[in-house]
């Protein structure tokens, strides 16, 4: 155990912000659960993968520092070396010039070179919004830990209500809270109802003779992450739960602190590129994040993540740090987008098609590859394998 001096050392507004974020992300889970549309929940699902392991690992670190529960006892030590891993991946792992992309481009046999269908999009009225690289190089395989990973949050709440005791109960929070998910998950379902298409790498920067293979391999890796904080603050932004004149949490600032999240992740990227592609994304960066309180302001709030200490911002900060991370963002935006290619033609519907079919029909890989052509034809003539 810890000493009592160490305790005091949490102050209330550390818990404040412990319990706000696990909530945040607990509704944001329930939103999840609520919708109908697969691809829809499978990319809602990819935003809650980068923030599991990050808040889990912390929060059991935060309990352990203060001798209120030891890590060991809280996560066994396998289930805590894997959340580890899975948070160095998604949150500090420099992706550019890793072992992982370099494995997952062999796998997937991706080539810059060649037209072949070498990667998977999610697509909507000719937007790009997924592609599947990032889940090659952290793949979902193993769903009993993640199950196991997203549900933490909630029992860490339970546990957390249980010790405080407040006049209000946790199911009231979800109760009150019902009718507003219910109406988030709708429309959610329909502005991610997305399209999954075979596509080719050579095909997607085919207009972008500039670019470096890592410049390619980041925009791959992190174009998702970068697009779906934009796509979803449409929708999470300003939802408040509040039970009688107390704020328990603020979506907003919980995406705020995600942005904060990504902005120093794609800051270590940058720092690993030196392409005309990456440097002009640093003089832009240069040229429109003027305020220059806006990294150290962001950093503070970043920190938060780590519940040794709260940094208390002020409505003026708030702002400073939310309008420069909109901007930050937007220029990683639209840089990623002005090179890529989407044209879903004729031809990649058909490949599309003969992909799922080759999914459904039992075939192994080996066997394919060893008679493409012949499948490939019969598909195109008949329809199926």
């Amino acid at each position: 155990m810890t000493s009592t001096n160490q305790k005091k050392n949490w102050s209330l507004d550390t818990v404040a912000e412990i319990v706000g974020d696990l909530l945040c992300f607990d509704l944001i889970l329930e939103i999840k659960r609520k919708m109908k549309n697969e691809e829809a929940k499978a990319y809602l699902g990819s935003f809650l993968r980068i923030l599991a392991p990050v808040y889990v690992h912390e929060i059991a670190n935060a309990l352990d520092r203060l001798g209120i529960v030891s890590k060991d006892k809280l996560l066994e030590p396998t289930i805590s070396k894997r959340i580890n891993a899975e948070r160095q991946l998604s949150a500090h792992k420099v992706i550019v010039n890793s072992n992982e992309a370099t494995k997952a481009i062999e796998e997937m046999g991706i080539s810059f070179a060649r037209k072949v269908y070498d990667i998977n999009i999610i697509a909507k009225n000719g937007i790009l919004y997924d592609l599947n690289f990032e889940s090659q190089v952290s793949p979902v395989e193993d769903f009993d830990f993640w199950n196991y990973l997203f549900c933490l949050p909630h029992t860490m709440l339970t546990a957390a209500f249980s010790t405080l005791s407040p006049d209000f109960s946790l199911q009231e929070i979800y109760d009150k809270s019902s009718s507003k998910l219910d109406t988030i998950a709708i429309q959610l379902d329909e502005v991610l109802s997305f399209s999954r298409y075979s596509y080719s790498a050579q095909k997607l920067f085919q207009h972008t003779v500039h670019l470096e293979t890592l410049d390619k391999i980041l925009i791959l890796y992190r174009y998702r992450m970068i697009t779906s904080i934009n796509v979803l603050s449409k929708y999470l932004p300003n939802f408040q739960v509040t039970m009688g004149k107390r704020q328990i949490a603020d979506m907003s600032l919980f995406l705020d602190k995600y942005r904060a999240l990504i902005i120093t992740i794609m800051g270590d990227e940058l720092c690993q590129l030196d392409s005309s592609f990456a440097n002009q994304i640093k003089i832009d960066i240069k040229n429109f994040i003027v305020d220059s309180s806006f990294f150290s302001l962001n950093r503070k709030l970043r920190n938060n993540l780590h519940y040794e200490t709260t940094n208390i911002l002020t409505e003026e900060e708030r702002y400073i740090i939310r309008q420069n991370q909109m901007t930050y963002l937007s220029i990683f935006e639209n840089s990623f987008r002005a090179n890529l290619f989407i044209d879903i033609d004729k031809e990649c519907e058909i490949m599309t098609g003969f992909s799922n079919a080759f999914r459904t029909s039992g075939m192994t890989k080996e066997e394919l590859d060893r008679y493409y052509y012949f499948y490939y034809i019969k598909y195109r003539i008949t329809g199926k394998l």
